[in-house]
């Protein structure tokens, strides 16, 4: 069925301001970012909207692996290209 405007905008809030800031927001350049992260014991994923000055851009990071500081710079870096 899917959800009233009301309840949209209040995922996007919350998706906006995510404690957990996931691979995407570190490579976005301070830009707004909504996101959802995910994760499992080898595995880390962001499905992200950022907000730039041209329009939103839909960045989705998945890492495979040993999870360490290489997963967060691959994350940035995807991030980055996107946003180019």
């Amino acid at each position: 069925h899917g959800v009233t405007r009301h309840e949209a905008r209040e995922l996007l809030y919350l998706m906006l301001h995510a404690a957990d800031p996931g691979l995407v927001s570190p490579g976005a350049a301070g830009r707004p970012v909504a996101h959802k992260i995910g994760w499992l014991e080898t595995s880390r994923d962001d499905v992200a909207v950022v907000f730039t000055r041209h329009g939103p851009v839909v960045v989705a990071v998945y890492a495979q692996g040993s999870i360490d500081a290489t997963v967060y710079e691959f994350g940035r870096g995807v991030a980055r290209a996107a946003l180019r």
